[in-house]
């Protein structure tokens, strides 16, 4: 997605940077134009240049690449190797280019069409490209409206998988403390001693145990396979439902998202379960999110679980008192052979490459949507400036001071940049989430809400606002340079 619209960012650029060149030029191509070249050679003058230019960021884009490559991809070639096709990565980069650079050139090349409307009055007498200036406004509020956009996504995502409530779309509990207790020989003593110790132990608020067994199930139309199934009481502690609600009494459960669908089962439908040595008709209740265990999960209703069969681990979930000390009580049961976790932390543990890596997207990205901001609104206001030189050399000749004339440009540019920056974050934060809740949708977590940071979001616009600021100051000193005696001479 980024990669898409940095290149749309891309485009608009060059498209600003060659209007902006053109009408510049436009009284040395009045006068080739006046003294009889035409059109067609004078765009072929322009194609020559720029194809260069093309050619030129095509090599050096390549040849950044190869600098850049090690550094980029040292956790890919960790996790997966190097390739060994040299040739075939030579080809890949190859077309790559091409494909990009033919692009490029198509678009110039229909810019270039505007050489066919100049006439040779229009480009000497500084009239051309005066009809333009509503619809460049509008793309530089479009183009910074998607820099903004850009920002907000990876803070966003960045914000939210660092919260402690997106451990309700792993299939874990909302609680304070995850124990991982042994697995029993087939008596589960250790587990009924963990558990009566709980229950008498005053620095713990509330508590629950599960069992998670390899179940035996039954289908509506007589299939039979073994479920990844939590055994326990699952209204303490519940996960993130997209569709009903928790199992909340003997003869019903709940099916993770990725498991629902590929079974084709929904809230109210039922399946049999075995219990004990007889199978048990079960209502499913609801439709959870989990991302762990390959998405495919269930949780069943039962208050014994002491005596469940096929047990592959045992958990328990609590939350402690105010005063209680976590190190104290982690080192009591660690000594009863239980492996005491800080949730967070375990999540964070499990994919906290994953959140540095969008922590570093976040940084870099918005580093890029800054820059692009900058050069933009520059851009923009130079090619307005060129577009009413002419005009701007006899309000100076009537007296206007260029501190004046400034003031007017900036009033004309912040509007569209501020609806840039508004546009760019409401979309960040709702259409955004859109996105990156279709993306973990594949993996199992439904009905995904942004956990926004304020800070984040108004440290994103700050940037982008100080950049578009001195966008507008940079690219507005040319008006100094504009001279009062140019009006009366044309347009240079």
């Amino acid at each position: 997605l980024i990669s898409i619209l940095v290149l749309i960012i891309s485009l608009v650029c060059i498209r600003f940077m060659l209007i902006t060149r053109i009408v510049s030029e436009s009284g040395e191509v009045g006068m080739l134009k006046a003294i009889g070249i035409s059109a067609r050679n004078i765009k072929k003058m322009f194609l020559t240049r720029y194809s260069i230019l093309i050619f030129i960021g095509g090599i050096l884009g390549i040849a950044l690449s190869y600098i850049m490559f090690g550094s980029l991809s040292a956790q890919m070639q960790k996790l997966y190797g190097v390739s060994e096709s040299k040739i075939g990565k030579l080809l890949f980069e190859l077309i790559s280019a091409v494909v990009f650079e033919g692009i490029i050139f198509l678009v110039i090349l229909r810019l270039l069409k505007r050489l066919n409307e100049m006439t040779a009055v229009k480009a000497l007498t500084g009239n051309y490209g005066q009809h333009k200036k509503k619809s460049n406004k509008l793309c530089i509020a479009f183009v910074t409206a998607i820099a903004v956009f850009l920002m907000m996504i990876p803070s966003n995502l960045y914000s939210t998988l660092s919260s402690p409530k997106f451990v309700t779309y792993m299939g874990i509990g909302d609680a304070q403390i995850r124990m991982d207790l042994r697995t029993g020989d087939g008596n589960n003593q250790e587990f009924i001693k963990i558990e009566k110790m709980l229950s008498q132990d005053s620095d713990v608020k509330e508590y629950a145990l599960y069992q998670t067994c390899s179940t035996p199930v039954t289908l509506n139309d007589g299939t039979t396979m073994n479920m990844l199934m939590e055994w326990g009481n699952h209204t303490l502690f519940p996960v993130s439902y997209s569709k009903g609600s928790a199992p909340q009494k003997d003869g019903e459960l709940a099916l993770s998202y990725l498991l629902s669908e590929e079974l084709g089962l929904y809230p109210g439908d039922a399946i049999w379960v075995k219990k004990s040595e007889t199978y048990e008709k079960c209502t499913i209740s609801g439709i959870y999110s989990d991302i762990t265990n390959g998405g495919k999960t269930a949780k069943i209703f039962a208050d014994d679980i002491s005596q469940a069969e096929n047990v592959m681990w045992q958990i328990a979930y609590l939350t402690l008192t105010e005063n209680a000390s976590y190190n104290n009580f982690a080192d009591k049961y660690t000594a009863q052979g239980a492996e005491v976790v800080d949730i967070l932390s375990r999540v964070r543990g499990t994919y906290g490459p994953t959140l540095m890596q969008v922590k570093t997207a976040s940084i870099l990205i918005n580093m890029v949507a800054v820059v692009i901001i900058f050069f933009i609104i520059m851009l923009f206001v130079r090619m307005i400036i060129a577009n009413e030189r002419y005009q701007i050399s006899i309000k100076k000749a009537l007296g206007f001071k260029s501190a004046n004339i400034r003031n007017t440009f900036w009033k004309s540019c912040l509007m569209y940049v501020i609806a840039g920056i508004i546009i760019g974050t409401i979309c960040g934060c709702i259409l955004g989430e859109g996105i990156c809740g279709m993306a973990l949708k594949s993996l199992g977590a439904v009905g995904f809400k942004f956990v926004i940071n304020i800070g984040l979001v108004i440290i994103n616009v700050a940037l982008a606002s100080l950049a578009a600021m001195a966008a507008l100051y940079m690219g507005s000193n040319g008006i100094k340079k504009i001279e009062a005696i140019e009006c009366s001479r044309g347009r240079e």
